[in-house]
């Protein structure tokens, strides 16, 4: 080690580690050499060893401010913000007045000064609260003014240091931080920016004081405004390291200097001299003698060699780097693991694989880093982390829910959080999500929060600095009484700097992203750009703002240099040529603003400039912004490519001659442009090429002779040929969900071309539809990770999207389109089944089976239904409607059925969906009243509707169990009150409902989850409720004695007691008020004595193990709501995703007395079951029996008897015993 080169001696007195020295003097003198043994092993990386010094003190060495501050230095080092805060916050307010100092003043006030800046630096990382940080860099401030370097203090020179790493962060994550406020620290006249560090450097290093300087090296490094200017730095720094600087760990300088120094040197392709630094500060911080303590350093030279190291593949680089990650959470160098971490999420990220096994490693150091910064209390890394990861990973993984989670659980952990472009961006994005998801209110509220955070951002710099920082945190407040500090005056930053005023180095990539997202938001799969308005909350469309800014400053000063003529500026603003004066120019330049400038440029709505007048336009921009010149060629770019991409999103949608000539220009540009504003722009290239193909498209359908014209044909092969180009790149980039999207585009071109009589490839276009598919799936999985009510509203919203939407009616509608009428029925049969499984139902399973991918799709195939006729031991018929589609003519509706053994059968119906719904409405608007005279019969009524069920009849037989599950419009249709073959279904059939048959499966499964297992509990049963008629009471008691269980009336009648017994019982009977309201389904309820069950709370239940059955025989219990996406919301549907195999329920209003009379009877074969010690009950033949019984007592209209429906699976086992095959 660099400790036996020339003698040098390692230890103090001989050589001093501390910063502040100075500070010693307020200590005992026998404490000083431990102290300086903890900061030794803090040097070198020793952390533990270290910490086990400061715990060994006693108390009042411990509570010393000195030994408080150099412990929360090695805590700090150690990247553990948490711990390092929570040490200096342990320290007694009036600790300092306490000193005895009174020959040290100077002193004393500078330990006072630095405490609070180390508090400053705890907040920051551990709460992301910059306040006390911008405070303390006025206070540094104040404090060194009129001072020269000559006479800084160690304490000086150390809260200067952290007053440069400040300055630094605030450059970084404030657009409004005005860095000429606070560079020139120490004053150096005439000289660029932050020069002062570099002469208060020198000055120390003359003065042969190594340790200061190298803190100011730090900082001098980070503002270096290039790599050369950097190494030059630290080969002046290694030239002062000679033994003349006196009692400086020379060994350690040179060691550490010499690995910073490799790494600029590989930067500017010195690559031999890089290894040759390695290999000597490898010999310099190496000590065989106590590899115990100083091998500690050799991490170092590793991790240096790891980031100069070409990987020739991402997953090699992965591989590395979490060797190194375990490696240094082993040693407690967490702030090292945290970087490797990083670096091999990011080799993940960009692997690009597309397995499983890489969105699992994803996954897995994405919690693993996520841990790790809130386990050390680094928030703002944290932040920072998410912000720069959401996109790719969103890109990656698909993953919205994992997103949302994060945001809402990091606003809850974090509402002091002050670094406000991370946190506008984490909002932006759950923007992004919910315009995808079209909730309108989850945007709205982020909105709201967007337009907060940014009027409290853009005054933060403007505060007095106590009211917005100190009195939030109460932390030596006493110790800045205690001492004759002057106060902290607050100061006018002014306003922010413009794009032309940071200069063209590493932060382009930070104000490129900053100068276009104040009114942009950018939508994170897709890439494109939303303009929207987040400075008020009328979401209406608007322009970026930054981007015309810029325009009109170079506009203004494009005369004045002689870049653009007079004549042109005039094309330019679409000025009157021989009218415009140059006074006038000048005049209209002075005026307009960016908000003014757009319609100048592109025109209005009404009247757009024209493809002609933009060609000439962008002629004279492209030839100003291309050429070289004095402006910075990363802006000329981006605005070129911005003024353009406003340009295609002007053009009228019904323009698609225009729109495919601006979306090709937008294309061919982007491929001339520099590569930042290619990276920033790369994702939006799959929607112009889409664009351009849906234009192509639709020129195709302007008219008839178009349509079957030849060109139409070269038309439709270019359109799907950009689009695979698109689906090729979007893969090649993991854009899950561009690709999702352009593979329903693709189908839908498809099915346009079958349409208009073209021969199509039916299995292609499937194929790419069950691509799309599996991608949305995908997508949606991160959703149940929220759980309860708000995955069940995300995920359905998720489904509502336009593009979703899209996929299944096209999924349908291609097979019976493109197939005969009896061909390929099972194909007809499968993607009826995928189209109603995509809500509740996969939800449900995808929570029930985490992340098997096996699980995601759910097709209802043959073997599932001849499963379920095996098991049932019956004859089961499986009959499906579906009409979000058209075949055949305008909204039609088609029927497809399947029973064990036989081919699926197919059938379009007469009947349009357009009349199904008119006529439905007002049939159930006429039954669910009670008939003050005689009416029609049943068929009379439903006659309109009968070919809804006609070929019922052609496919089951008498005494068959028909599983039936409606299509959207027929929701609420009594369809077990039609006529079939001359019979009423009910008499002629049991009858089941289900939403969709993958609803019915899940259900099916966990009841035999629930029944089959040996552990199961004793079975159970509850009735709970309130008739309001004597017949309904005494209807419930009968219930209670037939089920051998106790009655809930009254106060006993309690929604919280319904919840608690539901965890463990496998019956459920309500007998009493349900409310519904048609416009909230999530607050239909059941009325309880104390607080009403609405959906809300039955989806906020955890799913169930038991698989009860729940009988409701309440008002309109089994009404329901109908989403976009064909999803039923209602208490039936909550009741089944939380955990019940079957309901019972009523369609509308029922009289209290029809229940009284239902009741008993259907719960006749419960009590036979009971008495024999157990069995299986067919609920669906219990419930037609009880149906008939009031049918046939004489209440023969249809709102007596038609009401009460089962829903799920109808087989229940009471008591012990079942025989479900282990197959499902």
């Amino acid at each position: 080690m660099g400790g036996n080169v020339d003698g040098e001696s390692l230890h103090y007195p001989d050589v001093v580690y501390g910063y502040h020295t100075s500070l010693y003097s307020l200590l005992d003198p026998a404490v000083v050499p431990l102290l300086e043994r903890a900061i030794y092993l803090r040097r070198i990386g020793c952390f533990r060893e270290s910490i086990e010094i400061f715990e060994a003190f006693d108390h009042t060495i411990q509570s010393h401010p000195v030994t408080v501050l150099e412990h929360s230095l090695v805590l700090y080092a150690q990247s553990r913000y948490k711990d390092g805060l929570a040490v200096l916050q342990g320290l007694p307010p009036d600790v300092l007045s306490d000193l005895k100092v009174k020959q040290s003043r100077d002193v004393a006030q500078g330990l006072n000064i630095l405490l609070r800046v180390y508090v400053a630096y705890g907040l920051l990382f551990s709460q992301g609260a910059f306040s006390w940080a911008r405070d303390c860099m006025d206070e540094v401030q104040e404090w060194l003014k009129n001072i020269p370097v000559e006479d800084y203090t160690d304490l000086q020179v150390s809260a200067l240091r952290q007053y440069y790493f400040f300055a630094k962060i605030a450059g970084i994550a404030f657009s409004t931080f005005d860095a000429t406020k606070y560079s020139n620290l120490p004053p150096t006249p005439n000289a660029s920016s932050w020069y002062g560090a570099t002469v208060l450097r020198r000055h120390l290093q003359d003065v042969g004081r190594l340790n200061e300087a190298s803190l100011i090296l730090d900082a001098e490094d980070s503002f270096a405004p290039s790599p050369q200017v950097a190494v030059e730095a630290l080969e002046s720094f290694l030239a002062a390291c000679t033994s003349s600087a006196r009692r400086q760990p020379l060994w350690y300088h040179k060691g550490t200097r010499a690995i910073a120094l490799a790494k600029h040197y590989a930067v500017i392709g010195r690559k031999e001299q890089a290894v040759a630094q390695l290999r000597h500060a490898e010999r310099l911080l190496y000590d065989p003698q106590q590899p115990d303590l100083c091998g500690n350093l050799r991490y170092e030279v590793w991790y240096t060699e790891l980031e100069l190291t070409p990987f020739d593949n991402p997953e090699n680089e992965y591989k590395e780097w979490m060797t190194y990650a375990d490696y240094a959470a082993s040693h407690g160098f967490y702030g090292k693991e945290k970087n490797a971490l990083e670096t091999a999420l990011a080799a993940l990220i960009h692997c690009r694989s597309g397995t499983q096994e890489n969105h699992n490693n994803v996954r897995k150091v994405w919690t693993r880093l996520e841990t790790l910064l809130r386990r050390l209390g680094n928030v703002i890394q944290l932040s920072m982390f998410r912000e720069a990861t959401f996109n790719p990973f969103l890109r990656s993984t698909a993953d919205y829910g994992t997103i949302l989670q994060w945001v809402g659980d990091f606003e809850r952990d974090y509402p002091d959080f002050e670094f406000f472009e991370q946190r506008l961006m984490m909002l932006r994005t759950v923007i992004g999500i919910a315009s995808l998801t079209s909730d309108e209110l989850r945007m709205a509220q982020n909105m709201r929060k967007v337009n907060e955070l940014m009027a409290k951002r853009d005054t933060f710099w403007k505060k007095d600095a106590e009211h917005s920082g100190g009195n939030r945190y109460r932390i030596y407040q006493d110790l800045r009484a205690s001492l004759p500090v002057e106060s902290d005056q607050p100061q006018d930053h002014g306003e922010s700097l413009t794009p032309d005023a940071v200069g063209d180095d590493d932060n382009s990539e930070h104000w490129l992203e900053a100068w276009m997202k104040d009114e942009l938001i950018r939508n994170p799969l897709s890439g494109q750009f939303c303009y929207m308005d987040v400075g008020s909350n009328s979401g209406s469309s608007r322009i970026a703002k930054g981007p015309f800014l810029t325009l009109l400053d170079w506009l203004r000063g494009s005369l004045q240099r002689a870049q653009l003529s007079e004549n042109d500026i005039i094309l330019i603003l679409r000025l009157h040529p021989t009218e415009t004066t140059s006074e006038e120019l000048h005049r209209q330049l002075s005026v307009l603003d960016p908000t003014t400038i757009p319609e100048r440029i592109y025109g209005s709505n009404e009247a757009p400039i024209s493809t002609e007048d933009w060609e000439q336009t962008f002629r004279i921009l492209s030839g100003w912004l291309l050429s070289t010149g004095d402006r910075p060629e990363v802006k000329r770019h981006a605005l070129l490519a911005t003024l353009q991409l406003r340009r295609a999103e002007c053009v009228p949608d019904d323009r698609y001659e225009d729109r495919i000539i601006e979306n090709e220009r937008m294309l061919k540009l982007l491929g001339i442009l520099n590569s930042e504003t290619q990276r920033l722009f790369k994702n939006c290239t799959c929607n112009w090429r889409n664009i351009i193909g849906l234009c192509k498209d639709m020129l195709c359908f302007q008219s008839y002779e178009a349509l079957r014209s030849p060109e139409s044909d070269k038309r439709f092969i270019e359109a799907r040929d950009l689009y695979k180009e698109s689906i090729k790149e979007c893969v090649e980039d993991g854009n899950t969900w561009q690709a999702a999207s352009t593979h329903v585009i693709l189908g839908q071109l498809y099915l346009r071309m079958l349409c208009s009589g073209r021969t199509v490839p039916v299995g292609e276009a499937l194929t790419h539809l069950e691509a799309a598919e599996s991608l949305y799936i995908e997508m949606r999985q991160g959703y149940k990770q929220l759980g309860g009510v708000k995955a069940v509203e995300s995920w359905i919203r998720a489904t509502e999207n336009y593009s979703s939407r899209q996929l299944y009616r096209i999924l349908v509608t291609l097979p019976c389109k493109g197939f005969k009428i009896d061909e390929h029925n099972d194909v007809k049969w499968l993607a009826v089944q995928k189209a109603k499984a995509q809500g509740l139902a996969m939800l449900a399973r995808a929570q029930t089976d985490g992340d098997t991918p096996g699980a995601r799709i759910l097709p209802f195939a043959q073997q599932h239904v001849d499963l379920i006729t095996t098991t049932v031991g019956q004859d089961i018929v499986f009959i499906d409607w579906y009409c979000d589609f058209s075949i055949g003519g305008e909204d039609s509706i088609i029927m497809v059925t399947a029973r064990s053994g036989e081919v699926p059968q197919y059938f379009l119906l007469a009947v349009k969906e357009s009349a199904v719904e008119k006529q439905a409405r007002d049939i159930l608007s006429t039954i669910s009243k009670p008939p003050r005279r005689a009416r029609k019969n049943h068929a009379q009524i439903l006659e309109s509707l009968q070919p809804l069920v006609d070929p019922i009849g052609k496919v089951s037989k008498p005494g068959e169990t028909l599983v039936l599950s409606p299509a959207s419009v027929m929701n609420g249709l009594p369809l077990h009150a039609f006529d079939v073959d001359g019979e009423l279904l009910i008499r002629r059939n049991p009858i089941v409902y289900t939403s969709s048959m993958a609803s019915l499966f899940n259900a099916v499964v966990a009841r035999y989850d629930s029944e089959e297992k040996p552990s199961q509990k004793p079975w159970r049963s509850s009735v709970f409720g309130d008739p309001p008629t004597t017949e309904g009471k005494a209807s419930l008691l009968q219930v209670a004695e037939t089920l051998d269980t106790m009655v809930r009336t009254g106060e006993d009648n309690t929604q919280s007691l319904f919840r608690s017994t539901i965890q463990n019982n496998q019956l459920f009977h309500y007998h009493g008020h349900a409310t519904f309201d048609k416009e909230n389904p999530l607050e239909h309820c059941l009325e309880f004595h104390d607080d009403p069950l609405t959906v809300r709370n039955i989806f906020d239940l955890s799913p169930l193990p038991n698989c009860y059955h729940a009988t409701l025989l309440a008002c309109g219990s089994g009404m329901a709501r109908v989403t976009e996406s064909n999803e039923v919301l209602g208490l039936v549907s909550a009741l089944m995703f939380s955990g019940a195999g079957s309901t019972v329920s009523s369609l509308w209003s029922i009289d209290d007395k029809d229940a009284a009379l239902f009741a008993p009877v259907f719960y006749e074969r419960f009590g036979k079951a009971l008495r024999d010690g157990g069995g299986k009950v067919d609920l669906a033949k219990a419930l037609q029996e009880a149906v008939l019984t009031i049918l046939d007592g004489g209440k023969t209209e249809l709102y007596h008897w038609a009401p009460f429906v089962l829903n799920g699976y109808w087989m229940y086992q009471v008591g012990k015993g079942g025989t479900l095959p282990e197959a499902v």
